[in-house]
């Protein structure tokens, strides 16, 4: 017992003392740096600014911030038109998959009633689950879209930039 209480008080010195000491590196003089230079240390080096290009043709900025300009408009333009065109596909699925649904419930109401004296009806439960997907793929195309347009908001787009409209 007596001998763990002395390796810990050890222990909280040590962690104590080094606290406490400096964290700054040591100084070196101009003695010490002779003392431990090296023989490869004998070439002198200088510092090289690199070479910095610079355009006197304001022709050339202007036609470079019009490309920049250009290349962003194309740029949101086509992510528009990609969501978009998602979208309205989406949309022509949930309306063909809806009336599938609607065709293959009343087929099988009709084969209930009968008591399956008809001819056995298309699967409606595999057209319900189309018709959710088709209604999931367009949420999630609705969020594309929206998604991009608070990113251009946010960006500062040009509102019609999404719409193809200068």
């Amino acid at each position: 017992m007596l001998r763990n209480g002395l390796l810990l008080l050890g222990f909280l010195g040590v962690l104590l003392s080094s606290s406490f000491a400096e964290d700054n590196p040591p100084l070196l003089t101009n003695a010490d740096l002779a003392k431990y230079k090296r023989s490869d240390d004998n070439s002198s080096s200088q510092m090289q600014s690199a070479p910095q290009q610079i355009y006197d043709n304001q022709g050339y900025q202007a036609d470079r911030a019009d490309r920049a300009e250009r290349n962003s408009y194309e740029s949101w333009c086509s992510a528009g038109a990609k969501c978009r065109n998602r979208v309205f596909r989406a949309k022509d699925d949930v309306k063909e998959a809806d009336e599938r649904y609607r065709t293959a419930l009343n087929e099988y109401e009709i084969y209930k009633l009968y008591k399956g004296k008809m001819g056995k009806p298309s699967d409606y439960i595999t057209a319900q689950r189309n018709l959710e997907n088709a209604k999931k793929r367009l949420r999630d195309a609705d969020d594309c879209l929206s998604d991009l347009e608070s990113e251009a908001h946010v960006k500062g787009i040009k509102p019609g930039w999404l719409r193809c409209q200068k």
